[in-house]
């Protein structure tokens, strides 16, 4: 299943991150998030970690998923 999903957002932190999912998830497209860096163990500990997290979404999503990003602002229109 990964090798159908596409990174469409690198979040700056846990709470962009799950404002980006919750966006996505709104609007029925499935979501996956990935912590980079130290992010995992700081979120553990109910920290807001700033090392961010990439967004991935499945393929045929990818253009929906661009929308809805830039509707919340996230994104840029090309």
């Amino acid at each position: 299943m990964e090798n159908d999903l596409v990174k469409i957002y690198t979040a700056y932190d846990h709470i962009q991150a799950e404002m980006a999912v919750g966006a996505l998830e709104n609007q029925q497209i499935p979501a996956l998030r990935k912590e980079l860096g130290n992010a995992g163990l700081l979120n553990i500990y109910g920290t807001n970690s700033m090392s961010g997290e990439e967004i991935y979404v499945p393929k045929e999503s990818k253009e929906k998923a661009r929308e809805v990003l830039i509707a919340i602002g996230f994104l840029e229109e090309e």
